[in-house]
């Protein structure tokens, strides 16, 4: 409905007469053309995402407009700029002696390519305008491949431009499964192809390395799925609820990520974590598409950046929004974790054990936040909405509590947990506030 309504805000805006002398001609004009489009009449995620896109362009806009009413502008928008795509590209030119708003207001038309070129590879499939499309890996996309539409489309891309992670596209014709790539006509080269792990979840790799683990990652999700919905239950309707894409990554140091803006598509590292943390991370990310649901429909919390809360997960203090995310996100490890107790499990002792003791660290992490969670609430930093849904999560944590030291003694060595229990219980004393 938000997205719906968003589109309609639109359209009337554009029907009125819109215009702004920081957006070029021709974006307004070929704006003017798609904005009407039937293709946006339907929701999906990925016009869920390209309206995020418009909200980019129209908030750095209003910055431009607003610059010279305040010098806390300048800093917004090199913010804007330093979380973006573009951001290497708006240091190096930084790096030349221009100043921000010089370079904000010269990288608009980027932002102006991006939104037709998405629009045209991903929803409309057809154009005859010379873009300049920034591929996406965040839906699959990579040097040799890019993904177009929701039901997984591929084109391969022969050659690596000079213009890369940015590609040059002159022409999209959908009659003939071809796209004009700097002049080089590239044709039949889109497939429907099988990226099915179960009906409705799709695993997209996004690299070459991705491409031929497939079968292997497939395996690997289809098994850890299966236990979950056998075990746990609860947690598998939640997943098959939030979650319809997974995008395999390999970035050492990254575990997972997903975004607020792009519902459903999970990035998970497989390559260097194992069995255990991959029904974890399928479950965590989830987690950010459900709590996100909320988000992108209502407000929990106030943001802001007081860094005052400490976080057991990052060891480091954090604001109100980093506890909450994390303590709605992690919980579902606990849930898992905690159904799997006891079971006949097809797994290794080693992975029981392991299974034990996330099951306990968690415990004690989630059980460390509340107090810190409560005080934003009385703060005013989380409101009713927001606490009456973190509620529901500790009256299952709370459901632990006579099976803690149980699961402690049978542990193979419960040093680990303990020496974080004690952690946490002097930075209570630190951080008491």
């Amino acid at each position: 409905m938000s997205y719906l309504e968003l589109i309609e805000d639109i359209r009337s805006e554009i029907k009125e007469g819109f215009s702004s002398t920081y957006l070029s001609n021709t974006f307004l004009d070929a704006f003017k053309e798609i904005i009407p489009s039937k293709k946006l009449d339907t929701y999906s995620p990925l016009k869920f995402y390209w309206t995020h896109l418009l909200n980019d362009l129209i908030y750095l806009i209003e910055l431009h407009e607003e610059v010279e009413d305040s010098e806390l502008i300048e800093e917004e928008i090199f913010g804007f700029w330093e979380t973006s795509d573009f951001a290497n590209a708006f240091f190096t030119m930084l790096d030349e002696g221009r100043s921000i708003i010089d370079v904000s207001n010269s990288f608009i038309p980027l932002l102006e390519n991006q939104i037709l070129a998405f629009f045209y590879l991903h929803l409309e499939e057809s154009t005859t305008v010379p873009l300049l499309y920034t591929i996406f890996p965040e839906v699959g996309d990579f040097k040799a491949r890019i993904y177009l539409t929701d039901t997984h489309k591929y084109c391969t891309v022969p050659g690596i431009p000079d213009s890369f992670p940015s590609l040059p596209l002159t022409e999209i014709t959908p009659k003939n499964l071809s796209f004009n790539l700097n002049d080089k006509i590239i044709k039949e080269m889109i497939t429907d192809g099988d990226f099915s792990v179960t009906e409705d979840l799709y695993l997209l790799p996004n690299d070459t390395k991705g491409i031929e683990k497939f079968d292997t990652f497939k395996k690997d999700i289809l098994r850890a799925l299966e236990i979950i919905k056998e075990h746990s239950p609860n947690s598998y309707n939640t997943f098959k609820s939030f979650t319809h894409s997974l995008v395999p990554i390999d970035e050492p140091g990254i575990v997972s990520f997903s975004m607020q803006s792009l519902p459903g598509y999970s990035s998970i590292n497989m390559f260097d974590r194992d069995f255990v943390d991959l029904m974890d991370d399928l479950l965590h990310e989830n987690g950010h598409h459900y709590l996100n649901t909320f988000l992108n429909f209502t407000d929990l919390i106030t943001e802001d950046d007081d860094k005052i809360y400490y976080s057991p997960w990052r060891k480091a203090l954090r604001p109100i929004r980093g506890i909450y995310h994390a303590t709605f996100t992690f919980f579902w490890a606990l849930n898992l974790f905690g159904d799997l107790l006891d079971k006949d499990l097809p797994l290794t002792e080693e992975e029981i054990d392991k299974i034990k003791t996330r099951f306990i660290e968690e415990y004690y992490m989630l059980s460390y936040c509340y107090p810190d969670l409560e005080h934003a609430f009385n703060n005013k930093k989380i409101n009713q909405d927001g606490m009456d849904l973190i509620n529901q999560i500790y009256t299952r944590v709370r459901s632990y509590d006579v099976k803690i030291e149980e699961v402690l003694k049978s542990l193979k060595d419960g040093s680990s947990v303990l020496a974080l229990k004690k952690d946490l219980e002097e930075k209570r004393i630190k951080y008491t506030l």
